[in-house]
């Protein structure tokens, strides 16, 4: 939870009540009675393929009742996570895969030229989502 303190920080000072629990938390219940415990998710499993007490089609209905749903994931997501997904209507790109740009790359840290470390002129400063590319100048 460390790296994403700052985060979850700012979800509190904005009146969230946050509650952490694992994947495998038998805790982990989304209902209770018809009635749902949350009113926003954020899903950090991405390598997930299955819960302790919910499904996806639980997931499912919470965000078809309007619940909000933040999913992460990575070049390892699942299946049953990819699956969840493309049923909201998000496709993942293949496992293993990443974004390549041959034209704004940077050379300083892709030495193996597979252009992968893509360079942008508007991106957002954080470690958490950019990694150490975030702060690198354009090759020209």
């Amino acid at each position: 939870m460390q790296t994403h303190s700052i985060f979850f920080s700012d979800l509190a000072s904005q009146g969230h009540t946050l509650t952490y629990l694992q994947a495998a938390d038998s805790k982990l219940v989304i209902s209770k009675f018809g009635v749902y415990n949350y009113d926003n998710i954020v899903l950090l499993a991405p390598e997930a393929e299955e819960f302790a007490k919910i499904t996806y089609d639980d997931l499912f209905s919470f965000v078809e009742q309007g619940g909000n749903l933040l999913l992460a994931a990575n070049e390892n997501t699942s299946d049953g996570m990819r699956s969840f997904a493309e049923r909201c209507g998000v496709e993942f790109d293949p496992e293993e895969t990443a974004a390549i740009d041959h034209f704004s790359y940077s050379a300083d840290h892709d030495s193996t030229l597979q252009h992968t470390a893509v360079v942008v002129n508007q991106a957002l400063s954080s470690q958490v989502m950019t990694s150490e590319y975030s702060l690198l100048p354009a090759s020209k």
